[in-house]
């Protein structure tokens, strides 16, 4: 895909995933 779009959702991934194990 699109180099900016595919970082977006790849650090919108790790985002939820750190706030996910945050808790």
């Amino acid at each position: 895909g699109f180099a900016v779009t595919e970082a977006l959702g790849i650090f919108a991934l790790l985002i939820a995933f750190l706030l996910l194990f945050a808790v």
